[in-house]
């Protein structure tokens, strides 16, 4: 069992090592590959043509910077919660809708919920997010990629009456810029066990 584990990670850490984003832009304009490849191979000379940089994975990002209230103990109950809609753009069709949420004070304490709505009605399973003091929580919201209208509602709220309320919220659609990392921090864990 322990064995088929190692292998398994051994795997994943080769897969993420391959570059995945040249090959992403290569299937999308396979006639435009050909005849580089050719071209180049063709040439008697012995420089190269450097690559193109790879397009980054984020297609779109709305951040909001000024989500901040009491403590309630000090200016009073802060029942009502924040609330953000976020409109996810038709080029975010079939890529994942990911979240980053920044505390932005060492006191301060929120729990938010966040899930996409679809625009032929419906909602995705709601991820619920505590972030005290300056920590980042990030990750996917997961929902059907492929409907056409999507949008990310984020609700947060100071859950603490003697603790303040400040994040910084970023909406993004792609892949989760933290998912290397997170996935390397993973790898490190296990194989140290």
């Amino acid at each position: 069992m322990r064995l088929s584990h190692a292998l398994t990670a051994l795997c994943l850490a080769a897969a993420l090592a391959l570059p995945a984003a040249p090959a992403r832009a290569a299937e999308k304009q396979p006639d435009k590959a050909a005849p580089a490849a050719s071209s180049s191979s063709s040439s008697s000379s012995s420089s190269s043509v450097a690559a193109p940089a790879a397009p980054r994975a984020q297609d779109f990002e709305r951040c909001e910077d000024g989500w901040k209230s009491g403590p309630a103990g000090l200016y009073g109950p802060q029942d009502k919660p924040w609330k953000l809609k976020v409109d996810l753009p038709e080029s975010c069709r079939d890529l994942p809708a990911t979240y980053e949420i920044v505390g932005r004070d060492k006191d301060q304490l929120a729990e938010c919920r966040l899930e996409v709505v679809y625009g032929s009605g419906g909602t995705s399973e709601p991820v619920r997010v505590t972030v005290a003091g300056k920590e980042t929580k990030h990750g996917a919201v997961e929902s059907y990629e492929a409907e056409p209208e999507r949008a990310v509602r984020v609700v947060c709220k100071a859950p603490d009456d003697f603790r303040p309320f400040d994040v910084r919220l970023c909406v993004r659609c792609g892949a989760d810029p933290f998912a290397d990392q997170d996935f390397q921090k993973d790898l490190g864990t296990f194989l140290k066990q």
